[in-house]
């Protein structure tokens, strides 16, 4: 015995005799017959298998773009029934040039893309294909879906692989050179081995030597007028128990004077007890509040304290350096701006009755044409003076949400004819659902 294998073109359309093609019709049974002379006993026999024609491709639906960073995002969507995703992308809608395939049999798809360019926008399509090789695609109606990475600030980061716009000056005899490397530097003694938080780099250096002496790396920044704090990813390892260190070692965070000087400001990080070992701290994130130098230039200077010649080895890895800014809330509803759907009109509860990514005090836009006009004011005056319960009554027609549609809302319509509806932090604003 053995497998028999056969295939047959086929086609959704009427039947023409002996042309090799088998028609079908989506819901429709096929069955296939086989006769087999002979099923090993010498007997004839007949296998019969039927299934189901399925000729109805995925729906594909809220392709969204989540977790966005200077090198990597994620992109979800969803299928209407189980499929094999795959995301195409690129720096073009014209030229998609990477891919990704994701598992099959997931209504619920997720893909996170990496090592992407910083501050560079790129553009997808998400496509779904199921059991029975139906395909369909989602490219926002021909103009791919698109985001942009965030921008790094070249003098806070490390990934162009070195100490660029950065200044290091190192303690003589460091018990391990500082380097800007990525993972697997395994500095021995059963410390940590080199692991990047983000991106594929990040500053490793010794945190011990020829001390008494300091090692420090320090760039000037300009801080904006939202600037709250400075965040960073550091671990540490260090045995000041076995070598006679009777002194403690520090990583300190200095605001200095633009080009360096006295300290405006000095934040303790962390502390290497002496008679204490750590063989590995584990990722750690610090934090310095910055908000006292809204607006400034400063110089940001990272400091480690060796008291002594040699306390004992160690080893610190630091990522991740970002200036986090407060985020604007522009109508001061409790909302930020990039989570509000009426940025510039308070809307405290996100009312958006037609769910278009427009909250209701700023979208007049009842025909969702894209502009406030004629055939909006129609729709106004129909439900003009109309209550909730009331067969003229629309809940998106009533701008202030307040269950009747009246004078308040006649002004806000007033104050909004003419124009657009908006502003919306949502990049999907216009379309439904949004968010």
């Amino acid at each position: 015995g053995g497998v028999c294998r056969g295939a047959r073109p086929r086609a959704a359309a009427a039947a023409v005799p002996s042309d090799g093609v088998l028609q079908v019709a989506d819901g429709g049974l096929a069955t296939v017959t086989y006769n087999d002379a002979d099923d090993g006993t010498g007997a004839p026999a007949v296998a019969t298998h039927s299934s189901i024609v399925d000729c109805t491709p995925p729906v594909l639906s809220n392709v969204a773009t989540t977790n966005i960073t200077a090198t990597g995002a994620t992109l979800g969507f969803s299928t209407n029934e189980a499929a094999t995703g795959r995301v195409d992308f690129g720096t073009s809608c014209a030229a998609l040039t990477e891919s990704q395939t994701g598992a099959s049999d997931l209504a619920a798809h997720s893909f996170d893309l990496a090592n992407l360019a910083l501050a560079t926008t790129y553009y997808l399509t998400a496509t779904a294909t199921d059991a029975a090789g139906n395909v369909a695609t989602n490219d926002n109606g021909g103009a791919c879906f698109s985001f942009s990475t965030l921008v790094q600030p070249s003098n806070l980061g490390f990934e162009l692989g070195d100490f660029t716009s950065w200044s290091l000056q190192e303690i003589a005899n460091s018990f391990s050179p500082a380097q800007v490397a990525g993972a697997g530097v395994n500095p021995g003694f059963g410390f940590f081995i080199s692991a990047p938080t983000e991106g594929g780099f990040a500053a490793l250096h010794g945190f011990d030597g020829g001390g008494p002496g300091t090692t420090t790396l320090a760039t000037d920044i300009a801080l904006s007028s939202n600037a709250e704090t400075i965040v960073f990813d550091y671990r540490a390892a260090w045995n000041q128990s076995q070598f006679g260190a009777t002194l403690d070692k520090t990583f300190t965070v200095d605001i200095e004077p633009l080009g360096g000087g006295t300290a405006l400001q000095s934040t303790l990080i962390l502390t290497a007890a002496a008679g204490t070992v750590n063989l590995d701290t584990g990722n750690l994130s610090g934090a310095v509040d910055v908000t006292a130098f809204a607006g400034q230039d400063v110089r940001l200077s990272l400091e480690w304290n060796i008291p002594e010649f040699f306390g004992g080895p160690a080893f610190f890895q630091l990522d991740a350096i970002s200036v986090v800014e407060a985020l604007i809330d522009s109508d001061g509803d409790g909302i930020a701006d990039p989570t509000d759907n009426c940025t510039n009109v308070s809307n405290p509860n996100q009312i958006d009755s037609d769910l278009d990514g427009y909250g209701n005090p700023c979208d007049a836009d009842f025909n969702s044409d894209g502009v406030v006009g004629g055939p909006d004011f129609g729709f106004f005056v129909t439900a003009f003076g109309a209550a909730c319960g009331d067969p003229n009554y629309s809940a998106v027609v009533d701008l202030n949400s307040d269950c009747a549609i009246g004078g308040p809302d006649f002004v806000a319509f007033r104050d909004l004819f003419g124009g657009t509806p908006g502003p919306s932090g949502y990049s999907c604003a216009g379309t439904s659902p949004c968010p």
